[in-house]
């Protein structure tokens, strides 16, 4: 029920919106919010990510859905599963979520956030842009030796 609650409005307050409440219901919501970013409707694909996004670590499953996301036509629900990437799983996922966003950014509208979302990774980002360095797709070894200049302080942004 709570999950058909997500689409066609936005939160004006998320405590008591959909979002809200399937984000305090926590795991357990888990598998029906990664089954709602695959919806035809970008507004529940946006507050699922944004429900999962709250909360944090206990999403942690659903951070192969978030990467899909990363190719959403919509630029808000891209953006916002990149920055739901980083808060869900930046720590217990770190290579993969580095990975992923590494991959999207040859995608110039979202490229400037995913930057921004390395510095909030920090130095647990370093380890895995090294091993990204050596990875078979060359834009992902691009972006991982830029990315690895920028968070040394090296360049400025190229976006």
């Amino acid at each position: 029920m709570l999950i058909s609650e997500l689409g066609g409005s936005w939160p004006h307050k998320f405590e008591t919106s959909a979002s809200g409440v399937l984000a305090r219901i926590g795991e357990p919501a888990v598998p029906a919010l990664i089954e709602a970013l695959d919806n035809k409707d970008f507004s529940t694909r946006y507050n699922a990510v944004f429900a999962l996004e709250e909360m944090r670590g206990v999403a942690d499953a659903a951070v192969p859905a978030l990467i899909e996301r990363l190719d959403d036509k919509i630029l808000l629900v891209r953006s916002s599963a990149a920055f739901a990437l980083v808060r869900i799983g930046a720590e217990t996922r770190t290579s993969e979520v580095v990975l992923g966003l590494l991959d999207a950014m040859d995608d110039e509208s979202l490229a400037p956030y995913i930057e921004s979302y390395f510095f909030d990774i920090g130095d647990s980002a370093t380890l895995a842009l090294l091993r990204a360095k050596s990875h078979k797709d060359r834009h992902i070894r691009e972006h991982a030796d830029y990315m690895l200049d920028r968070l040394q302080g090296r360049l400025g942004s190229r976006y």
